[in-house]
């Protein structure tokens, strides 16, 4: 995983995460990094206030096959259809002038 993805998520995890017990919040040192692989975070936090431990699970997709499953939708949404050139086709074939293909 990207150096700057797994630095932007602790600290957001810093920034947003309350104990459940106290409602303190964390520090830099009270978060440890569990297990990390190329889709999820596993980070494990300790209230500085009263040491409840807390595990937290970040789940974070893939963004390339994301894109590029979001880029094929809106290609074939998008796509020329083989009526439409048949239909260009026939209006070219049919046009005598540029403002006949224009109406």
């Amino acid at each position: 995983m990207i150096y700057i993805l797994i630095k932007n998520i602790i600290e957001t995890t810093i920034q947003n995460y309350r104990c459940e017990l106290c409602t303190s919040t964390l520090n830099e040192v009270s978060i440890s990094l569990q297990k990390l692989s190329d889709t999820s975070i596993d980070l494990e936090c300790t209230c500085p206030s009263c040491k409840t431990i807390s595990h937290v699970h970040i789940q974070v997709a893939d963004m390339k096959q994301a894109m590029m499953n979001a880029n094929t939708k809106i290609i074939n949404k998008n796509a020329i259809k083989s009526e439409d050139i048949l239909k260009i086709s026939e209006d070219i074939a049919h046009a005598h002038t540029i403002e006949d293909l224009l109406r």
